[in-house]
């Protein structure tokens, strides 16, 4: 079972929420999606290119909780696609794997 959401400050579980700056307002960043779908169960993560290094903490985290089916080869497959996608060319959608 995942971590329920903490809503009570409008972020997201996995880290703090990244803050616009005054040269990039909040509407003109590019929130990536990253999912996982395994045995039923689905893992959303929401991420901004700042905040990639929180994602990866992320996927590492979950990947030890023993209560979760979510495992060391799912983090490995999913950064190393955050990874890829980071250094390809920038486009307005990215394709699926």
């Amino acid at each position: 079972m995942l971590p329920p959401a903490d809503n009570s400050n409008g972020r997201l579980p996995g880290g703090p929420a990244s803050k616009a700056t005054p040269m990039e307002p909040a509407m003109q960043r590019q929130v990536n999606v990253l999912a996982l779908l395994k045995d039923g169960e689905r893992f959303v993560f929401l991420y901004d290119d700042r905040s990639l290094p929180q994602l990866l903490q992320t996927l590492g985290r979950y990947a030890a909780d023993p209560e979760l089916s979510f495992s060391w080869y799912d983090a490995a497959v999913l950064s190393q696609k955050v990874r890829r996608l980071q250094d390809s060319p920038s486009s307005m959608y990215r394709e699926s794997a």
